[in-house]
């Protein structure tokens, strides 16, 4: 049920529940206010996972109201929005949205004692820097809906959403090797460089492609090869990372910063 006036949360069973949920995380590709981000939910229930079970959770009301892109898939189906989602655990997944509420569906079964994860891609965060006043909720439904486990308290806080930081990168130049419209693939370059900031160690760069881009590769692979370089002012140019595995992740492509410091200097 929900309280009207706050718009929290909360359910209610109609008989006992016996299942329950542990080993609860979240992590999500950034937390800034406003940004896309993916946000995967790692946990495990006593009571495991069957096919034609679902899964649901409920983000707080500081996000949208259908959580991030989501789209209408099927012409028969004109009420149903989906959201790219995806889970190592329960194999091919998809999830469906409607008033802050995510339902998932594997198509593999998961067993008591094995983590499902769930990663659900373009959830855009809060427009406001600060702690949602509720927190995120997860269930397991049973395939006739009935409630097998649930955590009202999935995060021991509120999503904390962090203010955007001032514009510090400084594109100069995209490049895209072949210029051709459809099924062509291309290597892009970026150059930038950036101002009052740096990029440390073990920090990542990441870089969104627009929806019209397919990311998935021929061959199956999440990664693409990266090749990066950095001039410095003196005209030098020297590779400035020892990692060229760049992860993909929807319409995200990341690169981790594994052995060098990239600063205002460079």
């Amino acid at each position: 049920m929900q309280d009207v006036s706050t718009g929290v949360q909360a359910w209610t069973p109609a008989a006992a529940v016996t299942g329950s949920i542990t080993s609860q995380s979240l992590t999500m590709t950034n937390n800034n206010a406003g940004e896309y981000a993916d946000y995967t939910f790692s946990f495990k229930t006593d009571t495991g996972y069957a096919v034609g079970e679902t899964i649901e959770i409920s983000f707080p009301h500081e996000f949208d109201l259908f959580v991030g892109e989501a789209s209408q898939w099927f012409t028969n189906e004109p009420d149903t929005y989906y959201l790219n989602c995806e889970s190592t655990a329960m194999s091919l997944s998809w999830c469906t949205v409607s008033k802050w509420k995510v339902q998932v569906m594997g198509s593999a079964a998961v067993e008591a004692t094995t983590a499902i994860d769930i990663t659900i891609n373009y959830v855009k965060n809060p427009a406001v820097a600060s702690p949602t006043a509720s927190k995120m909720m997860l269930a397991v439904y049973d395939a006739n809906m009935a409630l097998k486990s649930y955590d009202q308290d999935f995060v021991s806080a509120g999503v904390t959403i962090a203010a955007v930081p001032v514009k510090n990168i400084v594109q100069t130049m995209v490049h895209a090797s072949n210029h051709n419209l459809f099924g062509v693939n291309a290597e892009y370059t970026f150059k930038f460089y950036l101002d009052q900031t740096s990029l440390g160690a073990n920090e990542n760069l990441q870089i969104m492609f627009p929806m019209s881009y397919n990311l998935n590769l021929d061959n199956g692979a999440s990664d693409y090869t990266c090749d990066t370089t950095v001039t410095e002012r003196t005209g030098d140019v020297e590779s400035w990372n020892d990692d060229n595995t760049c992860a993909a992740s929807g319409n995200w492509v990341m690169l981790d910063a594994k052995a060098y410091t990239l600063d205002t200097t460079d």
